[in-house]
C-alpha cells in the first residue's frame, strides 16, 4: 500500500485548484523566464500567495488564457 505522502500525489489534475508557477509553465508550453517577462510587462496571470508560495488558480488561469484569445502583435500582418 502506498504511504501517506505517495497518494497525496495521486490527485487528479481535475481536483488541483492552483499551481505552482513552475507548473502553470509547464502546461501553458512556455519557460519560467517567459512567465516572469511576461509578468514584467503586466500580462501573467492574477497570483495567490499561501503560505508564502506562488500559485496561480485554475480560475486565475482560465482568465488569463481567455484574455490571450485574440491577442496579437500590433505589428504583425492581418489577414484580408
Amino acid at each position: 500500500m502506498p504511504s501517506r505522502s505517495q497518494r497525496s500525489h495521486r490527485i487528479g489534475d481535475e481536483e488541483i485548484e492552483a499551481t505552482s508557477i513552475e507548473t502553470f509553465c509547464r502546461r501553458h508550453g512556455f519557460s519560467v523566464a517567459t512567465y516572469y517577462n511576461l509578468r514584467a510587462q503586466g500580462l501573467a496571470p492574477r497570483e495567490a500567495f499561501v503560505g508564502g508560495r506562488r500559485l496561480i488558480t485554475k480560475e486565475s488561469a482560465a482568465r488569463w488564457r481567455r484574455d490571450r484569445e485574440g491577442f496579437s502583435d500590433p505589428h504583425a500582418p492581418t489577414c484580408p
